[in-house]
């Protein structure tokens, strides 16, 4: 994508004018669900948003993509789309795990070091994802991002459940 001159960003995010630019102002999760925004953003100027931190994920929140929704970076010259779902804060580490479920007893985790994050990504049947007093029912294509450092749970609720999982480590 960086070597498209034209490619633009539809984001779902509030936005304000500058400059002649549409620019992208809070986190998804301070979207009222079900609003979608298609205002474009230039690719370079994406890219230096970026690189300032203003797509930060908050650890301490939980946040819930639904599949198709988020910041999209689009091809002009191909069918080709990107959705942002997270970026990693300066200095953090992340571990990517493929999980594999069955519909039984739930996984649960203990709390992780403090800062940590988990980013899942159902990639087939549905699950239950989340801390204890905030779990979500999830579906193939649906994103999450949850604190790690508090009790948190994985519930297989189909056969053959799978989910890309992110562990990060602030």
């Amino acid at each position: 994508m960086a070597t498209e001159k034209s490619s633009t960003v539809a984001a779902s995010r509030p936005m304000v004018s500058g400059a002649g630019n549409s620019l992208p102002t809070a986190l998804p999760s301070s979207v009222p669900s079900g609003q979608k925004s298609a205002t474009p953003i230039p690719h370079n100027q994406y890219a230096a948003l970026c690189a300032s931190g203003v797509f930060c994920d908050k650890p301490n929140t939980t946040q819930v993509i639904r599949k198709g929704e988020g910041t999209k970076v689009v091809s002009e010259r191909a069918d080709y789309q990107a959705i942002l779902l997270a970026t990693c804060p300066p200095g953090a580490r992340r571990d990517v795990y493929l999980l594999m479920a069955q519909p039984g007893e739930e996984r649960r985790s203990h709390p992780h070091p403090a800062g940590s994050v988990e980013h899942i990504i159902i990639t087939q049947g549905k699950a239950l994802v989340g801390t204890l007093d905030n779990a979500h029912q999830l579906e193939a294509g649906d994103y999450i991002c949850y604190p790690a450092d508090e009790e948190h749970l994985f519930k297989a609720l189909e056969a053959d459940t799978m989910a890309v999982m992110v562990s990060e480590q602030n």
